[in-house]
């Protein structure tokens, strides 16, 4: 039997591929999906699917040729194509939702590919979140008749017929077998339910059940109409009222964490029930599908929420909208709002409360020791935020356990463009440490803060750069400012951040020969204890060392004479070391004769 056509191959990839970039970001689990259709659904050749790799990889950078595009894909048969355009809006769902390009997308490729308007608007209906009922599966109206179900059975029979797909291997026969399943369903639930001379109209499939009774209230009578009582007996209320079956409810409990928490992956579902990961998500979404429209607007087919119920449910649902005032907020500050906003306690950390986060946009993240909310959030920009958090814990190790609010803000904020706070709101949100509108230190329990009795691994990361500094110099000593530089560089840190690190970094010795600063090696600084070596001073502590190193053995100098050293040494600029210095506690400054003079106390 003959394979998938070799010469379709880039044709399917570009039609794929476009639904992937179609939202401008490209998802790992979307191209996981591509490549997988590829390689399990149609079986390609090692060889093949190399090609496919390298065309992925390529197509997520440069322009999708499809100048022949059209004239492939009407060389595959209608159902082929119909198949194809399937597994394109799978990758479009991938991430369980159909956004404005992703369908605008959709709607051009289907007629590229020959389909009707009303087959592509139908699809994506499917695709958005529509129910796929017996109806749409075989293309006939509610109101058919027996001999239209009929016809259009048959028809449907022949043209996912596998027989038809024989050319195109066996890969798009099983894709055919499984839609033909599909449509013995359809119309297996349409014959048992044909009643007369029209049908009655069966929106899902059996398992999840239409209720054709009058419209009453679900449950008829309730326990309380305290809020609390109410939001805690809620899942339970819904198990009774659920109209599926009991393994679909017992799985999307499970997977949402409504009465056996913690919440279970899909994996563990998996294994107790037989079923494919697929499934199982295919039966989560579409579960919370209905536990939305009963939430939120009270009705799903003929069952009507109670209203005590239905106003409980909104009044949360707006409660999470106002406590939500940051892209990004702490755990226990929303938490405090959603509680003052309500006045009792709704919030969990699965179950209801979960879901509704979710519909929100919310999501949750513990980021060195600390939980976080995130709102709008794609799992990149999450990580981005962590990364952030973690950097400039490294940052602030590294500099003693602190640094200036405005060193932090110029050099170190600005690298992560994909951070969506502000400078303000990530340094008040920042883990572990406490700042004012000066100086960022970590707080003093934090394990990170250097002690003179241990060395942080950056440390002895940086021990070891200023020893093989040495090992290649001729000199057992050099100018601090030469040192500064190349720690600069091979740390790639500021060269501000370097002379501060190793002005009290056990490995360095300093030592002032004619006026100038000199730094050496320490051959024992892992065993030395240097009680130098602690959580790194205030510039202004910084700045006032060297003067009084400066001043040691002169009665006054003149402070333009040693503001370069000082500049070299610190890393400051002239304006801010003549504030410093007249602020310091080690000299004083005078104006004489037009200048400034410095003399120690």
């Amino acid at each position: 039997m003959k394979a998938f056509p070799a010469e379709a191959d880039e044709a399917a990839l570009i039609i794929l591929m476009s639904v992937v970039r179609a939202d401008h970001k490209i998802l790992e689990q979307e191209m996981e999906l591509v490549l997988s259709f590829f390689a399990d659904q149609l079986s390609l050749s090692a060889e093949r699917l190399a090609g496919i790799q390298k065309a992925m990889v390529r197509f997520t950078v440069e322009e999708l040729p499809e100048a022949h595009l059209r004239d492939t894909l009407e060389s595959l048969p209608e159902s082929a194509r119909d198949l194809l355009f399937s597994a394109a809006l799978r990758i479009a769902m991938a991430d369980d939702e159909l956004v404005e390009s992703e369908r605008r997308e959709l709607v051009r490729i289907g007629r590229t590919m020959g389909l009707s308007e009303r087959e592509v608007q139908a699809r994506l209906l499917e695709a958005a979140g529509q129910r796929e009922d017996a109806f749409f599966l075989l293309g006939v109206p509610p109101d058919a008749d027996q001999i239209q179900i009929q016809t259009a059975y048959q028809s449907a029979k022949e043209k996912y017929s596998p027989a038809g797909l024989a050319r195109l291997g066996v890969a798009f026969q099983s894709l055919a077998l499984d839609r033909l399943e599909r449509i013995e369903w359809a119309y297996r639930t349409l014959s048992e339910n044909f009643h007369g001379d029209s049908v009655e109209r069966r929106s899902e499939p059996r398992e999840w059940g239409r209720s054709n009774r009058t419209a009453a209230f679900e449950p008829k009578t309730l326990d309380s109409d305290s809020s609390p009582k109410l939001w805690k007996q809620l899942p339970r209320i819904l198990s009774e009222i659920w109209r599926g079956s009991e393994r679909d409810w017992d799985i999307v409990q499970r997977r949402l964490g409504l009465i056996q928490t913690p919440c279970q992956s899909r994996d563990e579902i998996t294994e107790d029930y037989q079923l494919t990961r697929q499934a199982v998500r295919q039966i989560e979404i579409q579960g919370k599908r209905v536990l939305r429209a009963l939430l939120l607007s009270g009705r799903f087919h003929q069952q009507h929420l109670h209203p005590l119920l239905l106003e409980l449910c909104q009044t949360v649902f707006e409660a999470i909208q106002t406590a939500r005032t940051d892209p990004v907020m702490k755990l226990a500050d929303y938490v405090a709002k959603l509680h003052a906003e309500l006045g009792w306690e709704a919030f969990s950390p699965d179950g209801l409360f979960r879901l509704f986060e979710e519909w929100l946009e919310l999501s949750r993240a513990t980021i060195l020791g600390e939980d976080f909310v995130f709102h709008s959030h794609s799992p990149e920009e999450v990580e981005a935020f962590k990364s952030a958090c973690e950097q400039l814990q490294k940052f602030l190790s590294t500099q003693g356990g602190s640094a200036r609010v405005e060193l932090i803000r110029e050099t170190f904020y600005r690298r992560f463009i994909k951070l969506r706070c502000s400078a303000e709101l990530f340094l008040d949100l920042m883990p572990g440490t406490a700042h004012s509108d000066r100086e960022m230190v970590l707080a003093a329990g934090d394990e990170t803060v250097p002690r003179c009795e241990s060395l942080t691994p950056e440390q002895i990361k940086l021990g070891k750069f200023i020893e093989q500094y040495f090992s290649q110099s001729f000199h057992n000593s050099v100018p601090f400012r030469v040192l500064g530089l190349h720690i600069q560089e091979v740390a790639r840190v500021p060269y501000r951040v370097a002379t501060s690190i190793l002005r009290y970094h056990p490995a360095v010795v300093r030592e002032r020969v004619g006026g100038r600063l000199y730094a050496g090696l320490r051959r024992d600084w892992r065993e030395a204890s240097s009680p130098k070596f602690r959580s790194e001073p205030t510039t202004q502590e910084i700045v006032d060392e060297s003067l009084r190193e400066r001043l040691q053995g002169e009665d006054e100098v003149a402070l333009q004479a040693i503001l370069p050293d000082l500049q070299a040494e610190t890393g400051l600029q002239i304006p801010e070391l003549q504030s410093y210095a007249e602020r310091s506690e080690v000299c004083r400054v005078v104006d004489r004769d037009g200048k400034k003079w410095v003399s120690a106390f």
